[in-house]
């Protein structure tokens, strides 16, 4: 994850980032080290704070994603669609499979 590297280049500190998504210092702190995953409305709020699509919040370059061994075939294509899109498109698919996750909760 890239959340401190993107953090920093916002001159933000950690709990002003906690503040934004509306969580504590420490939450935050954990997510940034890695010792907590972000789930999706977290990663939706970062990209927007951070103003870089979801990809930009990973490590890996998505245009080499196929050579990612650990990314399956199903998550591959999705990166591909993904990036393909304008950040218009990239928003309303966000939010589409935002309301599909909140759905498969219920």
């Amino acid at each position: 994850m890239r959340f401190k590297e993107l953090r920093n280049k916002r001159d933000l500190t950690q709990l002003e980032v906690a503040e934004y998504l509306g969580i504590t210092r420490a939450a935050y702190t954990n997510i940034e080290n890695g010792k907590r995953e972000a789930d999706y409305n977290t990663l939706t709020m970062l990209a927007r704070l951070y103003k870089v699509p979801i990809g930009d919040l990973f490590d890996f370059d998505t245009n080499t994603v196929e050579q990612k061994k650990d990314i399956t075939k199903d998550a591959q294509l999705i990166l591909k669609l993904y990036d393909s899109l304008d950040e218009k498109s990239k928003a309303k698919a966000e939010g589409f499979l935002a309301a599909l996750a909140d759905q498969d909760k219920s």
